[in-house]
């Protein structure tokens, strides 16, 4: 999505008309072009696990190049809350915050979460 604002504002776009076209409120849309620009790491489509399934979902890596990178990827470790009941909420840069994200926005389908998800076990 970061692409998709920054690409949006290059054209002339406010913040609020971004965010009624992405359906996302304004402040998120602030959040995305304050933010610092990430560096990409080498063999990586983007800085984002996120942003690769992005680039995946708009054609420009195919599902094999997805599942190479995703599966080199170092997501951050899941936070324990204790207790199995208890939720911590999405941890940026794990995996459930970046693929699980990509998966239920539909950037990904279900066979390649699967696949990805499998790469990472050790």
């Amino acid at each position: 999505m970061r692409d998709a604002v920054h690409r949006l504002v290059d054209v002339g776009m406010t913040e609020s008309d971004i965010s009624r076209v992405l359906g996302v409120k304004r402040l998120a849309v602030w959040k995305l072009l304050v933010r610092a620009p990430q560096i990409v790491p080498d063999g990586f489509a983007d800085a984002t696990a996120y942003g690769i399934c992005e680039r995946y979902s708009a054609g420009y890596i195919d599902g094999d190049e997805l599942a190479r990178q995703l599966s080199r990827w170092e997501f951050a470790p899941m936070q324990w809350a204790g207790s199995l009941v208890e939720d911590v909420g999405p941890v940026e840069g794990t995996f459930s915050s970046e693929v699980g994200q990509a998966l239920r926005d539909g950037l990904i389908d279900g066979e390649l979460y699967e696949l990805v998800l499998n790469a990472q076990q050790p």
